[in-house]
């Protein structure tokens, strides 16, 4: 004879999410953690056979995004980028980035032009992608909005070269906070917040008692 047995389901708990590495909730200025990969290949008609890159700069505290073009992932147009970059966004303290031979070459070189000052380059383990995980996913999300908007088009090298910028604007306004559904909501906090004090696809309130000079006759 069959013994009936009783069984009790209980909800599985989450598991406890581990603390974020001191280097990711550290305040500072933008950018001062980086981690920066290429995205790619792109083409445009302007040279139907030459292969375009993004190199893709994440700040690692609110992981906001920085593009710059390039013609190639060589250390010279690596370093190129990475100059234009410093220009706009300053200096680095710590540098993350897998261990492609580009970056491995130009971490070396970058000790030589800036020395004391130069940044701690830091490198992943090699062949494992998910120890990157917080700038890798950016990269997924850029190459998502270039492929929806290139779609089958064959643009200028001029309008490739404004497509990763637009795309920094888009990604870099997704909300990080809860987004109400009421007209009243307050607005979300963005990446942009943080890098300009709004949203790139909104315009900026100026306040007429801002900018009054006085005037001397």
């Amino acid at each position: 004879m069959c013994k009936c047995t009783h069984m009790y389901v209980f909800e599985f708990e989450s598991q406890p999410v581990a603390p974020l590495p001191e280097l990711r909730d550290k305040a500072g200025p933008p950018f001062t953690v980086t981690g920066l990969d290429f995205a790619g290949p792109m083409f445009c008609s302007d040279f139907p056979c030459k292969k375009f890159y993004i190199l893709l700069f994440t700040w690692a505290v609110v992981r906001a995004t920085h593009s710059e073009l390039t013609d190639s992932m060589s250390v010279e147009d690596c370093m190129l980028a990475l100059h234009k970059f410093i220009a706009r966004r300053g200096l680095p303290s710590v540098m993350y980035s897998d261990n492609a031979k580009t970056f491995v070459a130009y971490s070396g070189q970058m000790q030589k032009v800036y020395g004391r000052i130069s940044p701690h380059w830091k490198f992943i383990v090699p062949r494992s992608p998910w120890w990157g995980g917080w700038w890798e996913r950016l990269i997924r999300s850029v190459k998502s909005a270039i492929r929806k908007t290139l779609s089958v088009k064959y643009v200028s090298r001029s309008e490739l070269e404004t497509l990763p910028h637009e795309t920094e604007a888009c990604v870099n306004s997704r909300p990080l906070t809860y987004v109400g559904d009421e007209p009243n909501s307050a607005t979300p906090l963005s990446p942009s917040h943080f890098l300009i004090g709004r949203n790139a696809s909104t315009h900026s309130e100026l306040d007429p008692n801002l900018f009054v000079f006085p005037l001397k006759i």
